[in-house]
């Protein structure tokens, strides 16, 4: 299947992404998988928690960090991704070792971590009784995102049963946890904001460390930014019931919202779409404002200038809502910097190097076949946040971007 799809790809251009889980055990026939798929194929790391007193709580083994670490160099060659998966309140997880484990994952490398929520679903061993009074699971009933139809003339509805609270992790770190992980998601979500990511680093901060603070401060972030983590957390409370019957009486009476996508769905989705889609500007001031506060408060050496020329890089290059006004929008960038040959060569010296000899100009401008790409996904999926949830699952995130006109090599100036 692999050599057939690497086939159509250099016939036809196609498939660009594939979106699939790869499993973790069997590396080097993934590799040769990824490899053969032209990097259109993540890999997957479904490891639900480094933890290992959970791993035994729920009879699982895991790969270990050094192999995840030696693939992900093997996978950083090759120009490839990988991703990590979790799963919140896992019976002995705290909201401490859950941070700790996405903080290694995004040590090893990882561009996109997923925290999914531990559901109680019919004959596994966690749904037991014995389970539920053993680990002390708190749980709440929701309706399953996007299940919801009716075929027959009465509204069918899915409903789930999930583990929001144990001994060991409280309602409030569930809720922290995911505030947390949208954040990481509008930010971090395959390199679609890599240049400040790297340019942090290079100061001395790390990925995770970044998103925590700017998780610590939320009641900071410009007024747009700040009322779409707010209104996430009220409705991942909302969308919570006691029972299956109050939800489903709930849903009964909403269903016209919950199939036109105004209520319900995927929240972690919906919301990480509109931070990056509708509130772009917004989320870009708010990173650059926590990148210069986080390396001050620790001591870290931290160029305003260049970090301003790196976010506005950001502002030119990464698209938003509405698409069709923002692709034919004009937009030029003067710089003082080569922050795409900083990319290019990846992040090795300080963006101080890349200075050039004077001021340019570019236009950043949609390259055709990517807007013909985009185009018909909206035209697929729609221009909404349910709809753009979907059509970024079908690419990746820095196909969003419009590329720079090149500039002369001659006024390149790096050290």
């Amino acid at each position: 299947i692999a050599d057939y799809i690497g086939e159509l790809q250099d016939r036809y251009g196609w498939p660009k992404y594939i979106r699939t889980t790869t499993g973790k055990n069997k590396v080097d026939r993934i590799i040769r998988v990824m490899r053969k798929a032209r990097g259109a194929l993540p890999m997957t790391a479904a490891v639900q928690s480094m933890n290992p007193e959970v791993l035994k709580n729920i009879k699982r083994d895991n790969i270990k960090l050094e192999t995840y670490q030696a693939i992900q160099e093997e996978l950083d060659a090759q120009g490839m991704q990988s991703y990590g998966e979790l799963i919140l309140c896992l019976p002995g997880e705290t909201r401490a070792s859950f941070m700790q484990a996405v903080e290694k994952l995004l040590d090893a490398g990882a561009k996109r971590i997923s925290a999914h929520q531990l559901m109680l679903l019919h004959g596994a061993e966690l749904a037991n009784p014995e389970s539920r009074q053993r680990f002390g699971f708190d749980t709440r009933f929701r309706v399953v995102a996007r299940n919801v139809g009716n075929y027959t003339g009465t509204p069918l509805i899915e409903v789930e049963e999930m583990v929001v609270a144990t001994p060991d992790f409280s309602f409030k770190d569930y809720l922290d946890t995911r505030l947390f992980h949208l954040l990481l998601t509008i930010y971090y979500y395959e390199g679609n904001y890599e240049e400040a990511f790297e340019f942090a680093r290079r100061a001395g901060l790390k990925p995770f460390d970044l998103v925590v603070a700017l998780a610590e401060m939320i009641g900071e972030a410009p007024e747009q930014f700040r009322r779409v983590l707010a209104e996430f957390r009220s409705e991942s409370q909302e969308e919570l019931f006691l029972s299956r019957e109050a939800c489903l009486t709930w849903a009964r009476a909403h269903y016209a919202e919950l199939v036109d996508g105004s209520l319900g769905g995927n929240l972690l989705s919906k919301y990480s779409m509109i931070g990056r889609f509708y509130a772009t500007l917004a989320s870009l001031d708010f990173l650059e404002q926590g990148i210069l506060r986080a390396t001050a408060a620790r001591g870290l050496a931290c160029d305003a200038e260049q970090l301003a020329t790196v976010i506005d890089y950001l502002r030119s290059v990464v698209l938003h809502a509405p698409f069709a006004e923002a692709m034919d929008r004009p937009v030029t960038w003067t710089t003082r910097y080569d922050v795409e040959r900083w990319a290019a060569d990846g992040y090795e010296r300080d963006l101080a190097g890349y200075a050039l000899a004077a001021p340019e100009t570019s236009a950043a401008v949609v390259e055709p076949e990517n807007r013909a790409l985009i185009e018909s996904k909206l035209a697929t999926f729609g221009e909404h946040p349910a709809g753009l949830g979907k059509f970024t699952r079908t690419m990746f995130a820095r196909q969003l971007r419009r590329a720079l006109a090149p500039r002369s090599e001659a006024a390149r100036t790096s050290a």
